[in-house]
């Protein structure tokens, strides 16, 4: 009888991969459904308006039937009785809204002794802008 000192060697091993050929699978089906078009049963961010604001808090999201307000930003008058709401609609669109506030007029400035006022946009509009001048060889006026 014979016995062997020789060492015993293992067979050389795979490394191990962290996804399985199932996982890989699973990854891929994952990322094709999300991009697949999706239906939604919610309007977009409300329409966005200059002269108008949400009167009160914006959701996450509106279903259809969901109305919302609107009323004039700071500086701005409601032209006349026009609609100020919007609702959404079952195809996931708002009603069309137009703007419906204009710019108040502010009052007329007093007129400065020995200058003049110069209106740089022609008109006393809110947001318009008035220049003082002084008249020729005044320094304060």
């Amino acid at each position: 009888m014979t016995a062997s000192c020789a060492p015993r060697t293992a067979p050389p091993c795979r490394p191990e991969s962290h996804f399985s050929s199932r996982g890989l699978v699973g990854v891929l089906l994952g990322a094709l459904v999300l991009l697949l078009p999706v239906s939604s049963d919610a309007c977009g961010d409300p329409p966005r308006f200059n002269s108008m604001r949400l009167r009160g808090v914006a959701q996450s999201f509106y279903r259809p039937g969901d109305r919302i307000e609107y009323e004039c930003r700071p500086g701005y008058r409601l032209k006349r009785p026009l609609a100020t709401s919007t609702v959404c609609q079952p195809d996931n669109t708002w009603t069309p809204l137009q703007e419906a506030c204009t710019r108040k007029l502010c009052s007329q400035p007093g007129e400065p002794i020995n200058g003049e006022v110069r209106y740089v946009n022609g008109t006393l509009e809110f947001g318009s802008q008035i220049h003082y001048a002084c008249n020729e060889g005044v320094p304060l006026c």
